[in-house]
């Protein structure tokens, strides 16, 4: 294979909470009288950075500031998310990539604090050499982040493939000039996604048989 290393989006690719961010959202909207949205709806107006995706729904940073629902939004995420665990089947890739001395890392653009709980909650960290996120909870997005690490590296851009489900991860891959295969079941729809010129899958199932038929981890 000549990937060494592989780079996971946590997030909608990973961590199971797409469905977690569309109540957390929908408490906040019903707090100030706003329309609720649905699953459908969100995963095609989810974007980065965050505050573009507050824009489209409206919110009025004149009457509070971004950071102040921002701060609401992630404490009532912390509880919502507590219970939540890795998506269904997504384990056995990890593992299959950990017993072919692949080395993985998780590169998010949420609170690194927050993905560290996350992670360790889940009893997942051994498998992971590097545990990438933001210093604060704004999620403006992670290339610079990604950039910095890819610096102290002695990787190849070739040897690296980016597992994402936003646009941002394809245009993160793109800066660090690194093959990028993208998931449609996270926290941006298919429709979104098409745009970006690269391998999209629907399912686990389907980015498992595809690891499995392009790059041999049996």
């Amino acid at each position: 294979m000549k990937y060494k290393y592989i780079l996971w989006d946590w997030n909608g690719t990973l961590f199971e909470d797409v469905d977690i961010c569309v109540k957390v959202m929908n408490k906040l909207l019903s707090k100030r009288g706003m329309p609720k949205i649905n699953r459908e709806y969100y995963r095609t107006i989810f974007c980065f950075p965050v505050i573009k995706y507050y824009i489209k729904l409206n919110f009025d940073f004149k009457k509070e500031s971004f950071e102040k629902i921002s701060v609401e939004f992630i404490e009532e995420y912390n509880k919502e998310s507590y219970n939540a665990g890795l998506i269904k089947g997504v384990i056995d890739i990890l593992e299959r990539f950990n017993l072919h001395g692949i080395r993985q890392g998780i590169l998010s653009a949420a609170y690194v604090n927050n993905l560290l709980e996350q992670v360790k909650r889940i009893g997942v960290e051994h498998l992971f050499n590097d545990f990438l996120g933001l210093q604060n909870i704004h999620a403006a997005g992670k290339i610079e982040l990604a950039k910095e690490w890819f610096s102290k590296t002695n990787l190849n851009p070739d040897e690296i493939m980016l597992i994402g489900d936003t646009v941002h991860d394809y245009e993160t891959a793109r800066e660090l000039n690194c093959d990028v295969v993208l998931v449609s079941y996270g926290h941006q729809s298919k429709e979104t996604l098409k745009y970006c010129n690269t391998i999209i899958l629907d399912t686990v199932q389907d980015l498992k048989d595809y690891l499995l038929n392009n790059y041999m981890l049996r």
